[in-house]
C-alpha cells in the first residue's frame, strides 16, 4: 500500500501510519512516534548529528577468510559511520563477517598480516594432515566401563595401527 506524505517538515515527507503513529525517513533512519511535536524534535536532533557529522576515510590492511579458513590481505578503506546500525562500513564491497583482523594500513603491518595469513594457512594444512593420525579426541571426565577395559584398549591399538600406516 503507497501512503501519502500527511506533511512534509524540511523537505522530509511525514506519513501517518494505520495505527496513527507519525513516521519519517531521516539519512536512511526511520523515525516513529505517537506525538507529531515529539517526532517533530526527534527529526530535528537528527538532522543535526547528520550535519556534525564528520567524515573519516582509513586506510586499512584487513586479514579476511573464508568458511574453509582461506586467508587473504586486502587493503580498504574504512569510511563514516553507518547511522543505521552505529558500525562503520568498507568503501569497498566486502562481506564484514569474512573480516577477521584490520589493521592501520602501513608496511610493517601488511607484512605482519601476510605471515599470519601463511601462518595459519600452514596450521589449518598440518591439522589435516594430522586429523586422520589422531588417536584419541580429549574429553571432559568420562570413565570407561571395567567391562569394556579390554574393548576400548583393543579400539585404541587398531586406531594406532591404522595412524602408523597412514590410513586414517
Amino acid at each position: 500500500m503507497i501512503q501519502t506524505a500527511w506533511k512534509t517538515y524540511n523537505g522530509i515527507d511525514i506519513i501517518v501510519e494505520d495505527n496513527g503513529d507519525f513516521c519519517a525517513e531521516v539519512g536512511g533512519i526511520f523515525l516513529r512516534d505517537a506525538s507529531w511535536e515529539r517526532l517533530r524534535l526527534r527529526i530535528e536532533n537528527e538532522k543535526k548529528a547528520d550535519a556534525q557529522a564528520n567524515h573519516v576515510d582509513l586506510e586499512c590492511v584487513v586479514l579476511t577468510s573464508t568458511e574453509e579458513d582461506d586467508y587473504a590481505v586486502k587493503l580498504l578503506t574504512l569510511v563514516g559511520l553507518n547511522r543505521k546500525d552505529s558500525t562503520f562500513k568498507w568503501e569497498e564491497k566486502i562481506d564484514n563477517r569474512l573480516v577477521r583482523l584490520v589493521l592501520p594500513r602501513s608496511k610493517e603491518n601488511v607484512k605482519l598480516l601476510e605471515q599470519l595469513a601463511i601462518a595459519k594457512s600452514t596450521v589449518r594444512d598440518i591439522e589435516q594432515t594430522v586429523k586422520p593420525h589422531t588417536l584419541e579426541q580429549l574429553r571432559w571426565s568420562g570413565r570407561i566401563d571395567p567391562t569394556k577395559y579390554n574393548q576400548e584398549l583393543a579400539n585404541l591399538k587398531e586406531r594406532y595401527d591404522r595412524a602408523i600406516k597412514g590410513k586414517g
